[in-house]
């Protein structure tokens, strides 16, 4: 068993490194890497940062990072871990705590669901049913629908000029001509 603090502060020095500069190269603050030296390590945010800060400063070091993890797994983290198992009751597993919230997220994912499925459906819908787009150049009303009314509308697509014009029944059906 060995100290995980001081061995990492030896090697530092026997190798006149300074904070700042491993620092750089390991992307871990200064603040932390003293931590590690110190073996304080409830300042780090969690146990993942400090195998992982752990790994990385002693492999920066030359040092096998793997063997300072378990070094520190033993001692620091079985503890923690008999602790949490006494604290909380036990539990089937996939039973939800009572009080822990993972509905509102299991109702926003089911709402995305939902609204993605509506969306689909009506697209396919306007796709299936809806028209195609190419409206005839001439549409006029059936000449037996056009004989009832006084005057069938003429409707004419992309002609100026002629939209909203009249014509009498009795040219319904007939080619439109432009005198």
């Amino acid at each position: 068993m060995f100290e995980i603090g001081n061995s990492l502060r030896e090697a530092r020095l026997r190798q006149g490194l300074d904070f700042p500069e491993i620092e750089q190269a390991t992307k871990i603050r200064g603040k932390y890497l003293r931590s590690l030296e110190e073996e304080q390590f409830d300042v780090l945010p969690a146990q993942t940062y400090v195998k992982g800060f752990l790994r990385s400063y002693a492999d920066y070091l030359g040092l096998d990072g793997q063997l300072y993890v378990d070094e520190f797994n033993s001692r620091y983290v079985r503890g923690e871990l008999e602790e949490e198992e006494e604290q909380q009751p036990f539990r089937p597993r996939g039973v939800a705590m009572p009080g822990r919230s993972g509905g509102l997220q299991g109702k926003a994912v089911m709402l995305t669901v939902a609204v993605i499925a509506g969306l689909t459906l009506f697209v396919f819908a306007a796709w299936k049913w809806g028209g195609t787009g190419n409206s005839p150049g001439l549409v006029i009303n059936h000449p037996r629908e056009a004989a009832k009314k006084p005057t069938a509308n003429l409707v004419v697509s992309g002609v100026a000029g002629v939209i909203g014009r009249s014509i009498p029944p009795a040219a319904v059906g007939r080619p439109y001509v432009k005198q």
